[in-house]
């Protein structure tokens, strides 16, 4: 469902405070989307449509990195 990848999120920022997260969504709900921004303003938020995979791989080796 569309609050599972919150759910997700909130777990793993309870969980793992200092892992870096991103966020690949199709989801468009600005309000879900202010909400994952609020939560947690570390996390980097894609859309799918919008992110191409040599685009995702870079911002993946970038948070491995500790770069912000």
């Amino acid at each position: 469902g569309m609050r599972t990848g919150v759910l997700l999120l909130q777990t793993l920022n309870t969980q793992y405070p200092n892992i870096p997260t991103i966020v690949l969504t199709n989801l468009n709900i600005e309000e879900t989307l202010g909400e994952i921004r609020t939560m947690s303003p570390q996390t980097e938020v894609l859309r799918k449509p919008h992110c191409p995979p040599s685009d995702l791989a870079d911002i993946i080796q970038s948070k491995l990195r500790g770069e912000k």
